[in-house]
Protein backbone atom coordinates (compact mmCIF):
# COMPACT_ATOMS: atom_id res chain seq x y z
CA UNK A 1 0.00 0.00 0.00
CA UNK A 2 1.36 3.48 -0.96
CA UNK A 3 0.71 4.96 2.46
CA UNK A 4 2.69 2.40 3.78
CA UNK A 5 5.57 3.52 1.43
CA UNK A 6 5.45 7.38 2.11
CA UNK A 7 5.31 6.90 5.54
CA UNK A 8 8.99 5.05 5.98
CA UNK A 9 10.04 7.50 3.41
CA UNK A 10 8.78 9.75 5.23
CA UNK A 11 11.26 9.12 8.10
CA UNK A 12 13.79 8.63 6.24
CA UNK A 13 13.32 11.99 5.51
CA UNK A 14 13.71 13.38 8.30
CA UNK A 15 9.74 14.75 8.55
CA UNK A 16 7.75 14.59 11.97
CA UNK A 17 4.54 15.47 10.44
CA UNK A 18 2.80 14.72 7.58
CA UNK A 19 -0.67 14.60 5.92
CA UNK A 20 -1.85 11.70 3.99
CA UNK A 21 -4.63 12.25 1.98
CA UNK A 22 -6.52 9.16 0.01
CA UNK A 23 -9.37 8.08 -1.82
CA UNK A 24 -10.46 5.13 0.07
CA UNK A 25 -13.36 6.39 2.94
CA UNK A 26 -13.56 2.79 4.39
CA UNK A 27 -9.51 2.78 4.47
CA UNK A 28 -8.95 6.36 6.43
CA UNK A 29 -11.91 5.39 8.45
CA UNK A 30 -10.18 2.64 9.44
CA UNK A 31 -6.60 4.80 9.65
CA UNK A 32 -8.41 7.22 11.82
CA UNK A 33 -10.14 4.40 13.99
CA UNK A 34 -9.11 3.05 17.34
CA UNK A 35 -11.09 -0.31 16.61
CA UNK A 36 -9.25 -3.59 15.52
CA UNK A 37 -9.52 -3.57 12.19
CA UNK A 38 -10.83 -6.90 11.20
CA UNK A 39 -10.70 -6.85 7.43
CA UNK A 40 -8.46 -8.68 4.96
CA UNK A 41 -6.25 -5.53 4.82
CA UNK A 42 -5.74 -5.61 8.79
CA UNK A 43 -2.89 -6.20 9.65
CA UNK A 44 -1.01 -3.76 6.89
CA UNK A 45 -3.48 -0.80 7.97
CA UNK A 46 -2.14 -1.92 12.10
CA UNK A 47 1.08 -1.38 10.48
CA UNK A 48 0.47 1.69 9.14
CA UNK A 49 -1.17 3.11 12.47
CA UNK A 50 1.81 1.72 14.49
CA UNK A 51 4.46 3.42 12.11
CA UNK A 52 1.62 6.78 12.51
CA UNK A 53 3.07 6.98 16.14
CA UNK A 54 6.72 7.11 15.33
CA UNK A 55 5.41 10.80 14.17
CA UNK A 56 4.59 13.55 16.07
CA UNK A 57 1.66 14.61 14.03
CA UNK A 58 -0.01 12.27 11.03
CA UNK A 59 -3.35 13.31 9.43
CA UNK A 60 -5.34 10.95 7.51
CA UNK A 61 -7.71 12.39 5.14
CA UNK A 62 -10.03 11.52 2.63
CA UNK A 63 -10.65 13.21 -0.93
CA UNK A 64 -12.55 12.29 -3.35
CA UNK A 65 -11.59 10.57 -6.35
CA UNK A 66 -11.93 13.01 -9.03
CA UNK A 67 -9.39 15.15 -6.77
CA UNK A 68 -7.02 12.65 -6.25
CA UNK A 69 -5.56 13.16 -9.91
CA UNK A 70 -2.22 13.64 -9.05
CA UNK A 71 -1.92 10.16 -7.39
CA UNK A 72 -3.58 8.86 -10.80
CA UNK A 73 -1.20 10.42 -12.72
CA UNK A 74 1.70 9.21 -10.87
CA UNK A 75 0.05 5.53 -10.19
CA UNK A 76 -0.26 5.32 -14.33
CA UNK A 77 3.61 6.96 -14.56
CA UNK A 78 4.51 4.25 -12.32
CA UNK A 79 4.02 1.74 -15.16
CA UNK A 80 7.19 2.81 -16.84
CA UNK A 81 9.52 3.18 -13.70
CA UNK A 82 11.64 0.31 -13.36
CA UNK A 83 13.43 2.07 -10.14
CA UNK A 84 12.68 4.54 -6.97
CA UNK A 85 12.39 8.20 -8.63
CA UNK A 86 11.45 11.07 -6.23
CA UNK A 87 10.69 14.35 -7.28
CA UNK A 88 11.58 16.88 -4.47
CA UNK A 89 11.26 20.50 -5.69
CA UNK A 90 10.21 20.63 -9.01
CA UNK A 91 6.48 19.36 -10.10
CA UNK A 92 6.90 16.88 -13.00
CA UNK A 93 5.94 17.62 -16.51
CA UNK A 94 3.67 14.55 -16.74
CA UNK A 95 1.96 16.29 -13.63
CA UNK A 96 1.58 19.69 -14.77
CA UNK A 97 -0.28 18.59 -17.85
Amino acid sequence: MAVRFAMGFARDLGLHSVELEGDSATVVTSLNSNEALLTPLGLLLEDIQAVATLFSEVTFSHIQHKGNAVAHALARHDNNIKDLCVWMEEVPEFIRE
